[in-house]
């Protein structure tokens, strides 16, 4: 899997790549896109065309009182986001790092709480998104996983994404792209 994680010198508006450690995947939809944003309404691109996005939701074990910013692969959402974004937005509360946790007891705008949802407590939860299906491998990316469900929300998971800031925009934040998921190993569905 090592041949989706390039490093290099970046500049504040290209992508970061990043690799995720093994963690489980608690949301996805790597074979079905969705065509719906959060609030049921069409997904569309900025001239209205319409748009799918299919995603994964990775939640990696917390460190006890480490913060997610101080991990390796945190140090690189981290930086993305205040490079992009210069002039301290990353410490508004209202900044979109697209990392949940999940053990926050705050309920979301459908009255929802992390510390609810299963596989959440106890971990750092990533969301990758991306327009077209990823690639889908085994654990040393030496063999596609190209059959229907070889990947399920539950089983534990590797992702190969990039970072990137979504400067200019109305909500300060990161992208964080889907790459390549690698099959780990088999968890609860």
């Amino acid at each position: 899997f090592a041949f989706f994680h390039r490093r290099g010198n970046h500049m504040a508006t290209q992508a970061k790549q990043i690799l995720t450690p093994v963690g489980r995947l608690v949301s996805s939809s790597l074979y079905i896109p969705e065509d719906k944003d959060y609030d049921g309404q069409p997904l569309v691109y900025n001239d209205g065309t319409p748009r799918v996005e299919y995603s994964a939701g990775i939640a990696i074990a917390k460190v006890a009182g480490q913060h997610w910013a101080s991990t390796p692969w945190g140090a690189i959402i981290w930086a993305a986001g205040h490079e992009g974004w210069p002039q301290g937005q990353g410490n508004a509360p209202t900044f979109s790092w697209k990392v949940y946790d999940g053990d926050s007891q705050i309920p979301n705008k459908n009255n929802k709480r992390n510390c609810d949802k299963e596989g959440w407590p106890g971990h750092w939860v990533l969301f990758f998104s991306t327009g077209t299906q990823p690639k889908m491998c085994n654990a040393d990316g030496s063999q596609l996983l190209m059959e229907p469900n070889a990947i399920k929300p539950g089983y534990f998971v590797q992702i190969a994404g990039s970072v990137k800031d979504n400067n200019p925009a109305k909500s300060p934040g990161v992208y964080l792209n889907l790459n390549a998921v690698a099959l780990a190993g088999y968890g609860p569905e």
